[in-house]
């Protein structure tokens, strides 16, 4: 069993380089049996209004991976942060298709 997860560093790191490959060439490991991703929820949230106290929109609704223009650096930066993570998620999903990996 292999974990990858932020909080462990740059090992961890899935947007990290070295860290891609590694994952890419687990994958494509015959000894791999399967993979499981963690999505990127808190900036795609759909509880994300400010109806009931909630917190606001980070996304626009007609374009959902442009952040919004009137959202604080930090939040712009975790938007696009997300769609990285989303988009590596994409290609190990990829990748475990063509490998026949579930």
């Amino acid at each position: 069993t292999y974990t990858f997860y932020i909080k462990s560093g740059r090992k961890g790191n899935v947007l990290n380089k070295a860290t891609y490959r590694r994952i890419q060439a687990l994958i494509k490991s015959p000894r791999c049996l399967g993979i499981w991703f963690g999505m990127p929820c808190g900036t795609f949230s759909v509880a994300r209004t400010q109806e009931g106290g909630g917190p606001s929109l980070l996304r626009n609704d007609e374009d959902p991976l442009r952040p919004l223009t009137n959202i604080a650096e930090l939040d712009r930066r975790r938007v696009i942060t997300a769609n990285k993570l989303v988009d590596v998620m994409h290609a190990q999903c990829t990748l475990a298709t063509k490998h026949k990996t579930p």
